[in-house]
């Protein structure tokens, strides 16, 4: 037997938004002993989640509540934190699948005295809808030595080559420390970027061109939409009817974040003309005029979706300066024609997949793919010049001296900043040259700006080396690094098909910073029917549940 609980204290400063379920409801007389006291009590599975319930009470007399859902297998205890109150609407998250909870709950007044205990009806969860996630391989190899918490992530979806075609091919799940599946979401578009905030909802991308807030309980609280798909025509396409808050920027791809005074940042994308001296990729004449996709740095107002800042990459450098070959990058970018189909296949020049604050929110770091750099843009006006303007670039060829022994990224995704000041990133490796053959990894530098000076401190490679040439995550945890190895192409005996195909795999592993041990691992493939099942992102968090419950549980 083992116990997690945790108290979920409110946080200064945030809004937490009251919890809604939109399920199958069921509810018997109401029980003697909780007639005094309560005016009505039902008991709900969602409808469009198989391990998700909720228990909704509404008291004669202001009153804190205690849910207890309880199974062979499985003890749950949900408690209010805040203020009495009449209305009781609690979640029920985490629950196992197919399976029968009993049910009661507590009811206590003002001053502290329990005034009701009785059982109400047995909630009967799902099987999980196996055609709706991914499946799952665990490996809990040293279950003692993983950081505390759930594993929060997101799956790519690829069709079958001449399969039949996934209508639900937008995956959130969370897993805990055995493997088991205690939350998942699924939506009809792609999801790319995805957040827990510290109110426990989730901030997330689809298709690149909307964000969307979800609060655990499957509300959705807010949207937002760049114009390279309409209001009308993303809701139709993501099955929302709600309030959609249309954007003026092209995008919101690979990243959505929140700021320190509640505002968002995200990355857009944009069209800029530019004519290479010697052409692009031998598809044009010397100094025509071609298309080029660049991204800029954009930051809104969630409550109108007023822009307040956007920062040009190509403002900060010119495309021209670009010390990479145009060849090795993208020169041909025909995964952007559904985006820009005003003209022929544009260049993808930069290809930003992340942007973080930092220096107490003074700089922006954009991760900047298709340049193998991290860019270090002005978020203020300084002495040292305008907000939008490039601070430093760290990347091969930038004039940084790199330490012996060390290796540069190439690829990468995912930066953070560590509390010491060094960097850990997830390195792709596509075209790779110091190698006899391409391989994915996490790395960590320590890094000085003043000296341009670099030096590798930390690296992970699986073994056999992995190659992901594309998504990626490297968290660093208490002891521990969480690494997504989410884009790794293999083939696949594919039954419906007269060849031999590729499909996505992802990977997920947990290991121990000191000493590389693989202490935990998670892996998506479908063999059988070459489905690709990829990950782009994820994340260790404490809980299911938003900052004004407590919560027990105990597994036997």
């Amino acid at each position: 037997m083992n116990t997690r609980s945790w108290r979920t204290p409110a946080l200064a400063g945030l809004v937490v938004v009251g919890l809604v379920v939109a399920g199958v409801t069921w509810s018997r007389a109401m029980p003697d002993d909780l007639s005094a006291t309560a005016r009505s009590v039902a008991v709900s599975l969602d409808a469009d989640n198989a391990i998700r319930g909720t228990v909704d009470l509404v008291t004669r007399e202001p009153s804190t509540v205690t849910v207890h859902a309880t199974a062979p297998e499985h003890d749950l205890v949900v408690s209010s934190t805040g203020e009495a109150t009449t209305e009781h609407l609690v979640p029920l998250l985490g629950l196992f699948p197919d399976t029968t909870y009993e049910v009661t709950v507590d009811v206590t007044d003002e001053s502290g005295a329990t005034i009701s205990d009785v059982a109400l009806d047995d909630l009967v969860t799902e099987p999980l809808p196996s055609d709706r996630l991914p499946p799952l391989t665990v490996d809990v190899s040293e279950p003692d030595r993983m950081t505390p918490g759930l594993t929060l992530f997101n799956s790519i979806y690829r069709d079958p080559v001449e399969g039949e075609a996934n209508p639900y091919n937008g995956y959130i799940q969370v897993v805990d420390a055995a493997g088991r599946v205690v939350w998942y979401h699924n939506e009809p578009g792609r999801v790319q970027q995805l957040v827990r905030e510290d109110d426990g909802n989730l901030l997330y991308g689809i298709d690149e061109d909307t964000t969307r807030l979800l609060s655990p309980t499957g509300e959705v609280l807010g949207e937002w939409r760049g114009f390279a798909t309409g209001s009308e025509e993303g809701a139709r396409r993501f099955g929302f009817d709600g309030e959609v808050i249309d954007l003026d920027v092209h995008s919101t791809h690979h990243e959505t974040l929140r700021t320190d005074d509640g505002n968002l940042v995200t990355l857009t994308r944009e069209v800029i003309e530019v004519a290479y001296p010697d052409g692009l990729c031998d598809e044009s004449e010397p100094g025509e005029v071609e298309n080029v996709v660049g991204d800029a740095v954009v930051v809104f107002d969630p409550a109108d979706g007023r822009v307040l800042d956007e920062f040009s990459l190509a403002d900060a450098q010119d495309p021209l300066d670009d010390p990479r070959p145009v060849e090795t990058d993208y020169c041909s970018a025909g995964y952007l024609d559904p985006q820009f189909p005003q003209g022929s296949q544009p260049r993808d020049w930069t290809h930003a997949n992340a942007v973080i604050p930092i220096d107490d929110g003074d700089t922006w770091l954009v991760s900047v793919r298709h340049t193998d750099s991290l860019w270090a843009l002005r978020a203020v006006d300084d002495e040292g010049g305008p907000a939008g303007s490039l601070r430093w670039e760290l990347g091969r060829d930038q004039g940084w001296e790199m330490a012996e022994g060390g290796q540069w990224f190439f690829h990468q995704h995912a930066p953070e900043i560590e509390e010491d000041g060094s960097i850990l990133l997830y390195d792709n490796g596509n075209m790779r040259d110091d190698a006899e053959r391409p391989y994915s990894r996490a790395v960590r530098y320590e890094f000085d700006p003043e000296t341009k000076t670099i030096e590798q401190v930390w690296e992970h490679r699986m073994d056999p080396d992995v190659y992901a040439s594309f998504v990626g995550d490297a968290d660093l945890l208490d002891g521990t690094v969480l690494i997504t190895h989410g884009g790794q192409l293999m083939a696949c005996e594919n039954p419906a098909a007269e060849d031999d195909t590729t499909h996505i795999v992802g990977q997920l592993v947990e290991v121990d910073e000191t000493s590389g041990d693989v202490v935990w691992q998670v892996t998506t493939s479908d063999d059988d029917t070459c489905a690709g099942w990829g990950m782009y992102r994820a994340e260790r968090i404490p809980t299911l549940y938003p900052p004004e419950w407590d919560v027990t549980e105990t597994f036997s």
